[in-house]
């Protein structure tokens, strides 16, 4: 089983924690909200967002984000 921590900052301590079947399928939820944190900050954003700032925004997200795996008691 994965494990996708998910902090919504550096200083999160209750993160969101999914857990996937596949390592496909977290990287695929992960890609998905990462995509939805970038596009809300940038249709919420007072300001022009430029094309380096969006990817200076995707470059944090993705330090937020680990995977991990997980055994279970079997």
């Amino acid at each position: 089983m994965i494990k996708v921590t998910y902090k919504i900052d550096h200083l999160d301590n209750e993160p969101d924690v999914e857990y996937f079947d596949t390592m496909q399928e977290a990287h695929e939820w992960a890609d998905e909200e990462m995509a939805r944190r970038v596009e809300w900050a940038v249709t919420h954003s007072a300001y022009t967002v430029t094309e380096k700032e969006e990817r200076e925004l995707l470059e944090t997200e993705l330090t937020l984000v680990s995977f991990s795996e997980e055994y279970g008691d079997e």
